[in-house]
């Protein structure tokens, strides 16, 4: 009797593994088709990916291919924020997440940077500080190092037009681009 148990609960588990599998592989065929052959531009289009991509994160926390989906979703929701608050903090919860659950995923370093970027725009030279700083102290010579020690050495919160002119004053450009 014992042993009719165990390979039916062992019969069970291969079930549920091969069920879960197809969702998996069906989940991450809608995904690619919709990367492939969406339109960057159209906002129904996004927000039906970035639903897709947090459904597997949801579903799939540890597979390899959620801290990806993750990112991209963060992403398209810090772009979107521009013209919209409510996906400027969900970009900030998602980018959070990342660093929190994915910790030495190549991911983490775009993570940081761009949380960092996020609270400059917003204004919030404290919070942009704190995650410049924990850039430059987890990646030294990262992708974004040299602009992150940059914006530390006394140019955070500066506008686009400020930077150009302190750049122009300590002879990094010639001349302000004209804006036509």
């Amino acid at each position: 009797m014992r042993k009719l148990f165990f390979t039916l609960l062992v019969i069970g588990f291969a079930l549920l593994s091969s069920c879960t599998n197809k969702n998996r592989n069906k989940m991450v065929d809608e995904i690619t088709l919709m990367e492939k052959n969406g339109d960057e531009y159209n906002t129904q289009h996004l927000d039906t990916l970035n639903v897709l991509y947090d459904k597997f994160v949801a579903a799939y926390p540890k597979d390899t291919l959620a801290v990806r989906y993750l990112l991209s979703s963060a992403q398209s929701s810090y772009t979107r924020g521009t013209e919209d608050a409510r996906y400027l903090e969900a970009a900030i919860q998602k980018f959070s997440s990342i660093i929190a659950n994915y910790g030495e995923s190549k991911e983490v370093e775009m993570a940081i940077f761009l949380l960092g970027s996020i609270y400059e725009n917003k204004g919030d030279t404290v919070k942009a500080r704190e995650f410049y700083e924990q850039y430059v102290k987890k990646y030294p010579a990262g992708s974004y190092a040299e602009s992150v020690r940059s914006i530390l050495d006394g140019n955070v919160g500066l506008s686009a037009e400020e930077w150009m002119k302190k750049f122009q004053l300590e002879g990094k450009i010639d001349s302000l681009p004209k804006v036509k």
